[in-house]
């Protein structure tokens, strides 16, 4: 009897130590820099309680971790009352393009559930499962976009052996797809929906160059040009004095149109423009 009763406290005590943590405040605070790291070793959960709304889309961002730190897929499941749950969606094989990067989920079947718990699954040998960010939204964030035409992205560095290179590969693990995901950043910015009329941008051709300037720019239709000045990109992965401008890398004619800009506070790879591989299965 003594044993029978050691038995069950144990495993009352240990399930009560994998109790899932509730609104963990570096996945609320709307900063992926502020990530949170679980062990890989025992179930990576999270719950999200004190909704009174249907949720229809929801976003978990990469943190500023090592890649192999991030979650390699998730489940996402609703309660009611906390105790009974529903699968609502579920990610497998996710590859973040970059740090603090998102990846967009759609709740199929929204219902008013009171709490959302997401369980991250690690991978291969890692250590732990480092998230920087979790949003959930009243509307489908994904329904207006879905249609969208991302650009062909050439992609080069000229002198990979700079420290702004450096950087920058720490920063973005994927640069087309990085490139691709600014592209529809500013078609949401300018446009209600993939729906609306807008100009087509069959290709994006992209550099990083080591040269004193901040960004430069040029698009001759249906192709765009974008230039990096690797100097100009800070350890903190920021870009350098916003006094900095470069010469336009083709001369004004017809059909092709210029842009000198400096940058202040611009994000890494994106001067112009603010988003993939946000890839999944699921």
């Amino acid at each position: 009897m003594k044993h029978f009763i050691f038995a069950l406290t144990a495993l009352t005590m240990l399930s009560c130590s994998q109790e899932a943590p509730r609104n963990v405040a570096e996945l609320c605070d709307d900063d992926p820099s502020t990530s949170y790291a679980m062990p890989a070793s025992r179930p990576c959960r999270v719950v999200f309680d004190g909704f009174d709304t249907p949720m229809r889309s929801y976003r978990v961002y990469s943190s500023g971790e090592v890649p192999a730190a991030d979650p390699a897929g998730w489940v996402l499941s609703g309660s009611h009352d906390g105790r009974k749950w529903v699968e609502l969606d579920r990610r497998e094989g996710c590859v973040f393009c970059s740090r603090f990067q998102e990846i967009t989920g759609r709740i199929a079947e929204p219902s008013n559930y009171t709490a959302y718990k997401i369980e991250f699954l690690p991978r291969e040998e890692a250590d732990t499962v480092a998230v920087g960010d979790v949003r959930f939204y009243e509307r489908d964030r994904e329904e207006a976009w879905s249609g969208f035409v991302y650009p062909a992205v050439d992609f080069e560095v000229l002198d990979p052996q700079t420290e702004g290179a450096a950087i920058y590969a720490t920063l973005v693990q994927d640069p087309g797809a990085y490139v691709r995901y600014h592209t529809r950043k500013v078609a949401e910015i300018l446009f209600y929906s993939a729906a609306d009329t807008m100009n087509t941008v069959g290709k994006i051709d992209y550099t990083l160059k080591d040269y004193a300037g901040v960004s430069a720019k040029s698009w001759c239709t249906p192709t765009s040009s974008s230039r990096k000045g690797l100097e100009a990109i800070q350890p903190t992965g920021s870009f350098g004095p916003a006094s900095r401008v470069l010469p336009t890398p083709c001369a004004p004619r017809p059909g092709c149109s210029t842009l000198r800009r400096s940058a202040n506070r611009a994000g890494i790879g994106s001067t112009a423009i603010r988003r993939p591989d946000f890839s999944c299965s699921g």
